[in-house]
């Protein structure tokens, strides 16, 4: 499922993003996975809850701040030093927006797959992706059955979602 570079869960404010990434991120913890989280926006603390099963986290301190690139620098050595399996990029979109192109392609450049929430825009660089709609008719960010994952013109539950990437990661793990 996640088989290209960039694996991009799009959708709108309130619709659940964050915590599908974050669900997803348990999931492949669970499969014993090394996960990497990189927040483009400040609003995460070190101390959240959020980001305790990550094996290592980062956050821009501000959209703007210039010590940005030498955390993607940072983010990238070890990842690749010790051989992580994921980077989970929450609000890619502000990063890409604000950020100089020089941290773009940092990003890019980083040989982990990388799965990561995105408003309304694809921010990619010349890079295939694996694209994920979350839609919710609702202003509540619980996941329920009234949430659903667009995935290769498949339209599942958020549920029904997880429980295919468990069984498709279970299958992918045993034949490794």
């Amino acid at each position: 499922m996640f088989d290209k570079n960039f694996n991009i869960i799009l959708g709108e404010r309130s619709s659940g993003r964050t915590f599908l990434l974050w669900e997803i991120s348990k999931i492949l913890k669970s499969l014993g996975y090394k996960i990497c989280f990189l927040g483009c926006t400040n609003e995460f603390d070190y101390d959240d809850k959020f980001l305790s099963h990550f094996d290592f986290c980062r956050t821009f301190s501000s959209e703007s701040n210039s010590n940005n690139p030498q955390i993607v620098e940072l983010v990238k050595e070890v990842v690749e030093r010790d051989r992580y399996d994921f980077i989970f990029i929450d609000d890619m979109d502000v990063a890409y927006r604000t950020q100089p192109l020089r941290v773009k392609k940092m990003i890019n450049n980083i040989s982990v797959c990388k799965i990561s929430t995105c408003l309304t825009e694809i921010p990619i660089l010349g890079e295939e992706f694996n694209l994920f709609n979350i839609k919710s008719n609702y202003d509540d960010s619980k996941l329920d059955e009234r949430v659903t994952v667009e995935y290769k013109g498949a339209t599942l539950g958020v549920k029904d979602f997880l429980l295919s990437l468990t069984r498709e990661l279970k299958i992918s793990n045993v034949l490794r």
